[in-house]
């Protein structure tokens, strides 16, 4: 069986206040089906977590946490009523001690 997928990529920066709702707005303007939604998200540092600037571990959370959230809460309904779909999250994080 051959199956022929269209895929389409959207970027947007969803460690920025209001990012994953830009990009929910975004993706919804395209007007096409979602069947899956692929979040591949990703923030790094370097140097030990005490000595990490409070700002950088706030967009980190808001990236890895918030960010996912939102795009779930705004997709699952969708996926849901289509019976059909997925959510893929992807994140990491380290830290020194």
């Amino acid at each position: 069986m051959i199956v022929t997928l269209t895929t389409r990529v959207v970027v947007a920066d969803l460690a920025a206040p209001g990012g994953a709702q830009r990009l929910c707005h975004d993706v919804d303007a395209l007007a096409l089906p979602v069947d899956h939604v692929i979040n591949n998200a990703g923030f790094g540092g370097a140097g030990a977590f005490a000595d990490a600037d409070p700002d950088s571990l706030e967009r980190m959370v808001r990236l890895n946490a918030e960010a996912v959230v939102s795009i779930a809460r705004h997709f699952l309904p969708r996926l849901l009523g289509r019976g059909d779909g997925g959510l893929i999250h992807v994140a990491s994080m380290r830290l020194a001690a």
